[in-house]
C-alpha cells in the first residue's frame, strides 16, 4: 500500500497555532475554563444521542469531575449542551442498550467509584437511569468503573450489553484480584451482573486494567470480550484474556494473548473494538499500551497480531472512515512521542491493511502531550464523512486546563498516494468561542492568524464577519491583511448601519487565506 504524506502540527498553547495538512479542518477547539480542569483527558463519541442527524461528542474534564456533551451540527459551537457532574473515569457510548431507538452512554464516577447509565433521547438530561456499584467500594475502593464498554450483543438476545471492570477488586480473602462484570441489556436490564470473571493476581500483574466488548471476532453470532492484564515492570509482559460470547458463558478464557514483545509491561493497558476494519467478515480489535497490535478476527482467532503498528501508542480506537474510502481506520495516540510533545497516527483500513503509518499529526511542542486521548466520532458536521477528536495536556501550562480538538474527516484524503518528505504544509488559524456568551451589550471574539506556509510570516488576507440565522451578512468586523498573531475583536450587537440587531442566534466566520471556521453565539437583549 502506498502512503499519504505526513502532517505536522505545531501548538503554541496560549496562541494555539497549528500546522496541518490540506483536508484536515478543525471543527471545534475546547479548552478548560478553570485552573486544573484537565479537560480532554477523556473523550468519546456520544453517537447521535438526540437523533437530530448529527453525531455528538463527550469531552471529560478529570480535574473538574465533569463531562461535557456537545451536540453536533453545521456549524458546531463549543458551548456545552449538557454538563454531567462528578463523572470522568470510564466513558463509553454503549449503543441502544434498552431498545428504545436512541443511543445510550455510561460514565464512571471518579469519586464514588460507581457507573451511571444515561438513556439517550430528545429529552436527554443529566439524571441517570441506573447506577451500578461494585461489591466492596465502601470498604476498599476497588476502582469499579475504571473501564466501561458496550455497544454489542454478547449473549445473543439482540440487545447491547454493558461491561464494567474493577482492577482493584478484593475477594473474601482480602487479596487483590481484579474483576469484570457483564450486564445484559434490554427491557429487563438491572444492576445485578449476569456474568463475572475474577482473577487471582499473579506476582507482577494487575488484571482487569482494561476491558472491552470487542465485537464478534469469530463470527459465531455473539460478541466477545477482551480483558487486559498489565505488568508491574518490564520483567512482567502484559497479556489479554479473550472470552467468546454465548448463552450461557463460562468464566474460563477461550484464548490468552501474550505480549508479542518480551518486555512490553503495558501491553493490554488499552483495548478497543475496530469493527471489521479489513472487511473479511470478522470483527477485529486493537491492543495498545506499547505498540498498538491489531488482531484480525477469524473462525479460529490467532494469538499473534495481524499487524504491529509502526509507532507506539498508549491509546487507540476505531476512527471511523475518515478518508471516505469505504473502510474504517485505526487512530492511535502517543502522548510521549518526541520529548512528550505527543502525536497521533492513522493506519487506514483496507483488505490488505499493513503496519505502516498512513497519516501522522504531531504536537510539535515539548511536554504538550498531544494524543492523551482519541476517539472516532462519526459524522459531527453532516458532510457525510466521519470526524475524530484528540485531547492534550500541556505540562508547562500553569493552569493545567487541558485542551481538545475535533478534526473533520475528508474524502480528499487519499488512501494510496506516495509519502512525500518535506512537502509544503498548510497552516490553520483558530477561531475561539466568544465571551461572554450569551451576551447582552457587547462580546469579545478571540482569534489567531497563521500563515499559509510553514515559512511564511507576512500579512495574511483576513475577514471576520457576522451572519444571522438566515445566512444574511450582519456586519464585517475585520477585512484587512493581518500579520500572524493573536487578535481580539469586539462586537456591540449592531449591524453595518449602526442599528441594534434583535435577540437571537448569530454566527461569526473567520477566513484567513484558505482557512475558514465558524462559531455560534447568542445575543439576549
Amino acid at each position: 500500500m502506498k502512503r499519504v504524506g505526513l502532517i505536522s502540527l505545531v501548538f503554541l498553547v496560549l496562541g494555539f497555532n497549528i500546522v496541518s495538512g490540506e483536508g484536515l479542518r478543525i471543527l471545534a477547539y475546547f479548552r478548560g475554563e478553570n485552573y486544573g480542569d484537565k479537560l480532554g483527558y477523556k473523550v468519546a463519541s456520544a453517537g447521535d444521542v438526540n437523533s437530530d442527524g448529527y453525531a455528538d461528542v463527550f469531552v471529560g474534564a478529570s480535574g473538574a469531575d465533569k463531562v461535557y456533551l456537545y451536540y453536533g451540527g453545521s456549524p458546531m459551537d463549543t458551548t456545552a449542551d449538557l454538563v454531567f457532574n462528578r463523572i470522568i473515569y470510564g466513558l463509553w457510548n454503549v449503543g441502544d442498550i434498552n431498545g428504545d431507538g436512541y443511543r445510550d452512554v455510561v460514565m464512571g464516577d471518579s469519586i464514588d467509584e460507581r457507573v451511571q447509565l444515561f438513556y439517550g433521547g430528545t429529552a436527554l438530561d443529566t439524571i441517570s437511569e441506573f447506577v451500578f456499584v461494585g461489591e466492596n467500594v465502601s470498604q476498599y475502593g476497588e476502582n469499579y468503573g475504571n473501564w466501561v464498554s458496550g455497544g454489542a450483543d454478547v449473549n445473543g438476545d439482540d440487545k447491547n450489553d454493558l461491561l464494567i471492570a474493577a482492577d482493584n477488586y478484593r475477594g473474601t480473602d482480602d487479596s487483590y484480584k481484579g474483576k469484570v462484570y457483564l450486564y445484559h441489556g434490554g427491557s429487563l436490564l438491572d444492576t445485578t451482573a449476569d456474568w463475572t470473571a475474577t482473577y487471582v493476581r499473579i506476582l507482577g500483574h494487575q488484571d482487569a486494567w482494561s476491558a472491552a466488548i470487542i465485537g464478534d471476532v469469530n463470527s459465531d453470532g455473539f460478541a466477545d470480550i477482551g480483558v487486559g492484564s498489565i505488568g508491574s515492570s518490564i520483567d512482567f509482559p502484559g497479556k489479554v484474556y479473550i472470552y467468546f460470547g454465548g448463552s450461557p458463558m463460562d468464566t474460563l478464557p477461550d484464548l490468552i494473548i501474550n505480549s508479542p514483545g518480551d518486555r512490553w509491561a503495558h501491553f493490554g493497558a488499552y483495548i478497543a473494538p475496530l469493527s471489521d476494519i479489513n472487511q473479511d467478515g470478522y470483527d477485529d480489535f486493537v491492543v495498545a499500551g506499547v505498540y498498538p497490535c491489531v488482531y484480525f478476527g477469524g473462525e479460529v482467532l490467532d494469538s499473534l497480531p495481524g499487524i504491529i503498528c509502526q509507532y507506539q501508542g498508549d491509546v487507540a480506537c476505531n476512527a471511523g472512515d475518515v478518508n471516505h474510502d469505504g473502510y474504517d481506520d485505526l487512530l492511535a495516540g502517543d502522548e510521549g512521542y518526541g520529548y512528550e510533545s505527543g502525536a497521533v497516527f492513522f493506519y487506514f483500513g483496507s483488505s490488505d491493511m499493513d503496519s505502516i503509518c498512513d497519516l501522522a499529526i504531531y504536537g510539535g511542542l515539548t511536554d504538550f502531550h498531544f494524543g492523551k486521548s482519541v476517539a472516532g466520532l462519526g459524522d459531527v458536521d453532516g458532510d457525510g464523512v466521519d470526524d475524530f477528536i484528540v485531547g492534550a495536556r500541556y505540562m508547562y501550562d500553569p493552569w493545567d486546563r487541558g485542551e481538545a480538538w475535533i478534526f473533520a474527516g475528508d474524502s480528499t484524503l487519499p488512501s494510496d498516494v506516495e509519502e512525500e518528505e518535506g512537502q509544503v504544509l498548510a497552516k490553520f488559524s483558530i477561531l475561539e468561542q466568544n465571551y461572554p456568551n450569551p451576551f447582552n451589550s457587547s462580546t469579545t471574539i478571540p482569534f489567531t492568524v497563521h500563515g499559509k506556509q510553514k515559512t511564511e510570516n507576512g500579512p495574511i488576507p483576513t475577514t471576520l464577519k457576522i451572519y444571522n440565522i438566515r445566512g444574511q451578512l450582519v456586519k464585517t468586523l475585520v477585512d484587512e491583511e493581518l500579520n500572524p498573531g493573536e487578535y481580539k475583536v469586539s462586537w456591540d450587537g449592531e449591524n453595518t448601519q449602526g442599528k441594534e440587531v434583535a435577540s437571537g442566534v448569530y454566527f461569526y466566520r473567520l477566513k484567513t487565506g484558505e482557512f475558514v471556521q465558524t462559531q455560534k453565539m447568542v445575543l439576549i437583549r
